[in-house]
């Protein structure tokens, strides 16, 4: 019961990103700079770090705030610009400030290979561990348009236990 609001608010903390991201195809903000195809995407950053608490003591985290490559799109709510659908790397991040969650979107196929990449690139962002990042509030879902099927289910990050098996 208690993940059904967690859930509910990631799903519209999805459909709110999904909005700007089509919204702001024109800006010109700060992007992250992605190689071909969306392989080896490395954030570097420096900025400084976030107490996360969790029902197992706190995991200190990448303050997703104070990068450049955050757009604070109201109501603390913060988008990473350059994981929009028009970039190689074929997924996008939301940070709810509010609950301390993290919704990705995946936005492309094959989804098991785009979910590695953002798993990947969730880690080095917030620069923790696998059992760390395991234990954060993270959804990561998928777009209608891009498959039907999975649209709406919470598929886990890509190495955590009760991640949803993907092909």
């Amino acid at each position: 019961m208690k993940k059904i609001p967690f859930i509910i608010i990631t799903i519209i903390s999805l459909l709110i990103a999904s909005v700007f991201m089509f919204w702001d195809r024109g800006s010109t903000s700060s992007e992250l700079k992605f190689t071909d195809e969306g392989s080896d995407v490395t954030p570097t950053n420096s900025f400084t770090t976030l107490p996360i608490p969790t029902s197992d003591g706190a995991i200190e985290v990448t303050d997703v705030t104070t990068l450049p490559e955050i757009q604070n799109v109201g109501d603390d709510f913060y988008r990473l610009t350059g994981t929009r659908s028009d970039s190689a790397a074929g997924f996008s991040f939301v940070y709810a400030e509010f609950d301390n969650s993290y919704a990705i979107a995946l936005e492309k196929e094959p989804l098991a290979a785009t979910r590695i990449a953002a798993s990947q690139y969730l880690l080095e962002l917030l620069q923790i561990t696998q059992e760390e990042a395991c234990r954060l509030n993270v959804l990561v879902g998928v777009p209608f348009e891009v498959n039907a099927e999975l649209a709406g289910v919470d598929l886990g990050l890509s190495f955590c236990p009760d991640a949803v098996p993907l092909e």
